[in-house]
């Protein structure tokens, strides 16, 4: 019994590399075909036109070197320094001033002129309207949801709670 599956194992064994060394054999015939037409085509091939497309894209490169050194050779114009930092100066002092001077605003109640000494905004007047709550509570909730809008005339007065 052992001597049979020793016999049918060496003879799978030997039918295997059989088969790999036809079909390695049959491979290398016709890759050696394939590699000799290869060469015979390159060979046969015209290469005056890779010479040109060469000799074309030297010729470009040579033109974009000559533009960009044409380029560099261009004059700047002066920068006029002293216009600059003038120029700078009075854009810091301008921010400085807006920034230091104090502008209306309705819901600080500050009534100083601003910058352009004439005032931007009019004070509005003061709403107490006692039946503005204190805040409005945004909350998520499971179940019906809450309403999230602050009621009209307590927009200063009511804050929303998230």
């Amino acid at each position: 019994m052992e001597e049979d599956q020793k016999k049918k194992l060496t003879i799978m064994r030997t039918g295997v590399i059989l088969l790999v060394a036809i079909i390695l054999g049959l491979w290398f015939l016709n890759l050696r075909g394939a590699l000799r037409d290869s060469r015979e085509k390159l060979a046969n091939s015209d290469t005056s036109q890779w010479q040109d497309m060469k000799d074309e894209l030297n010729q470009t490169l040579a033109e974009v070197k000559d533009r960009l050194g044409e380029l560099d050779k261009l004059e700047k114009p002066p920068v006029d320094s002293v216009a600059a930092d003038k120029l700078l100066g009075d854009l810091i002092e301008e921010t400085e001033k807006i920034a230091s001077s104090s502008i209306d605003l309705p819901f600080l109640g500050t009534s100083t002129p601003s910058a352009t000494g004439t005032s931007p905004l009019v004070n509005p007047p003061d709403i107490k309207n006692a039946n503005c709550p204190a805040y409005v509570n945004c909350m998520p909730t499971i179940g019906e949801s809450r309403p999230c809008q602050i009621p009209a005339g307590c927009e200063g007065i009511t804050k929303i709670a998230y």
